[in-house]
Formats: structure tokens, C-alpha cells, sequence
């Protein structure tokens, strides 16, 4: 499908697609994945040329901005604490993340911040190997 991913979370483009009954899935994510490919090659992708980040890497820091952010106005702060973060090469110390390793969004506990994944930001620096929803 054109995706150099762990999965296709965060490539499969959120829109409203007028599909013929019958349909299968895999026709069904190739569109989604389509758009979201037709999307980014726009303005999208001059941003990620110029900010040095792979599309994964973007692609995954995206989705950890939408998981983060509880209204629209939160974005860019949440998005410019991670992107400093980063350049410093700190963690990124983001909850979704651990939620998203134990599989459930709840209220965290010190104990959960130490989950053996490569998806626990708490404990790798960086970003994880993927995203962890569709932004």
C-alpha cells in the first residue's frame, strides 16, 4: 500500500467516502490510504521536507498531538513542547503513549510510566515506532 510503517494506523485518511455496496476492505483501505497519500503531497509535505522528519516520524508525532490535545487551541503548545523536547533529545514523556501500549485510555499510574514497549516515551527516548491513532 505505499506505507513504510509497523501498521497503516495514522495512514488511513479521515474523510467522508462514498463507496459502493459490496466493497471489500482491502479496496476500502486503499482508497483511505490514497487520499491520505494525495493530502500529504500537497502542502503537507514541503512541512516535512523542511522540519528533516521521515513521514512515520511525522505521522506518529501527529498522532500523539491529536491523542494529547483535549481542543483544537492545545495543538500547536502541545506540538511545539514535543518538537523542543526532541531537538533536545529529551523523552517525550507522553501519556497517550503508555495508554496506547497497555491498550486502554485511563488514568495513569507511576507504575504504568515503566511498561516494557517501544512505545513508552517515558523510557525511549525519541519518537515510538508508529502511530498510535489516526491525527
Amino acid at each position: 500500500m505505499g506505507v513504510d510503517a509497523p501498521s497503516l494506523e495514522g495512514f488511513l485518511f479521515p474523510e467522508t467516502y462514498r463507496l459502493y455496496w459490496g466493497i471489500n476492505e482491502r479496496k476500502v483501505i486503499s482508497i483511505m490510504v490514497r487520499q491520505f497519500f494525495n493530502v500529504v503531497n500537497g502542502s503537507l509535505k514541503r512541512q516535512m521536507l523542511a522540519s528533516g522528519m521521515t513521514l512515520n516520524d511525522m505521522v506518529a508525532l501527529a498522532s500523539i498531538i491529536e491523542s494529547e490535545a483535549q481542543k483544537d487551541e492545545e495543538r500547536p503548545i502541545i506540538s511545539q513542547v514535543y518538537h523542543r523536547r526532541l531537538k533536545l533529545g529529551m523523552s517525550l514523556d507522553a501519556d497517550p503513549t503508555i495508554q496506547y501500549a497497555l491498550g486502554e485510555r485511563r488514568k495513569l499510574l507511576n507504575v504504568d510510566k515503566k511498561i516494557d514497549s517501544p512505545y513508552n516515551t517515558y523510557t525511549h527516548r525519541g519518537l515510538p515506532p508508529g502511530s498510535i491513532c489516526n491525527p
